[in-house]
């Protein structure tokens, strides 16, 4: 196994989000988004359209097979194997959003942990400070992820440690943290994970992945997706102030995150 400090990050990089249009378009509408509030022009015409397909990419040297779709607070990835090589799942939860540079934005890790709950769940936190409107005060966002086939073997890391059938691992300010599953088999496979987060605690993201994704069925969360696009695009209004820029209104979410 690779170096953990090393090792291809399994989520897409976020700021990747600016580079392709397509993974911006599998998100949900966004709920934060004031009715009413100008939005640029570019951005309503371009983004008028519901989702056409999931992202794919491949993943590291391996040439694993990603395919991502999501729901309004969690996503559901779908990785592929190629045979012959080891099906590593690697949780990075010392990761940051590091594309706010030019406005100073850049976040910077205080804290980290990760659990093993069973041999297909995983919880844990990331604690920043910085970001969005650079914030001054840390803030935590926690997850609940599980698999749709149980891991071989585990383990976590922390700093530059490794430890093989250790179940849980914390991390300080930009200390290295995060876990590993290896799935058995050596002929191609695809396994599933589904994955939500929360501002208010790993509980909460639980409830919020049994609601938004009960199963492990990709095309179903998918099209559940596009329909919500559609949902929100018929009930969304124009009205043009200049030539510039538009009205553009998405109705708002008032359950937790």
């Amino acid at each position: 196994m690779e170096r953990p400090g090393r090792h291809p990050r399994f989520l897409a990089d976020p700021r990747q989000r600016h580079r392709r249009r397509s993974q911006v378009r599998q998100h949900p509408p966004p709920a934060h988004h004031r009715p009413g509030r100008p939005v640029r022009q570019r951005f309503a015409s371009r983004r008028r359209e519901r989702p056409a397909r999931p992202l794919r990419r491949h993943s590291g040297p391996l040439h694993v097979g990603v395919q991502i779709t999501a729901a309004r607070r969690s996503a559901l990835y779908r990785f592929t194997y190629p045979a012959g090589q080891p099906a590593n799942l690697l949780f990075n939860v010392a990761t940051l959003l590091r594309s706010g540079s030019r406005t100073l934005e850049i976040q910077s890790l205080v804290s980290s942990k990760i659990q093993i709950v069973s041999p297909t769940e995983l919880a844990g936190s990331t604690t920043v400070k910085g970001g969005w409107n650079k914030q001054t005060t840390p803030y935590t966002v926690y997850f609940y992820a599980v698999t749709d086939a149980p891991a071989e073997a585990s383990g976590v890391w922390s700093g530059f440690s490794r430890q093989p059938g250790a179940h849980a691992a914390e991390g300080g300010v930009n200390q290295p943290t995060g876990a590993w599953f290896t799935f058995a088999g050596t002929a191609e496979r695809t396994v599933r994970m589904k994955i939500a987060i929360s501002f208010i605690g790993i509980e909460q993201a639980r409830q919020s992945l049994a609601a938004e994704i009960p199963a492990f069925d990709f095309d179903a969360t998918r099209n559940q997706t596009l329909a919500l696009w559609d949902r929100a695009l018929a009930k969304s209004t124009s009205t043009v102030q200049r030539p510039s820029r538009s009205r553009f209104s998405i109705p708002r979410s008032t359950t937790p995150c």
